[in-house]
């Protein structure tokens, strides 16, 4: 990745835009899937993991790339 685009604001904040996007869909489906497990084990029991700390940065942009 071109060093002069790593540190420029805009595409800092895209960045920033995309992971959080991303992030929010890895929640949504983690939920949907406990939701689905949970309606055919007709339980309430939901686990925390919808409510983990989601960190793409180290999974998207490795090394900055």
């Amino acid at each position: 990745m071109d060093k002069q685009l790593k540190y420029d604001p805009q595409f800092l904040k895209i960045k920033q835009n995309i992971e959080l996007v991303l992030c929010q869909l890895y929640k949504f489906l983690i939920y949907y899937q406990e939701l689905k497990t949970c309606h055919t084990r007709g339980t309430q029991d939901f686990s925390n993991s919808r409510n983990k700390i989601c960190n793409l940065d180290s999974i998207i942009f490795r090394n900055g790339t």
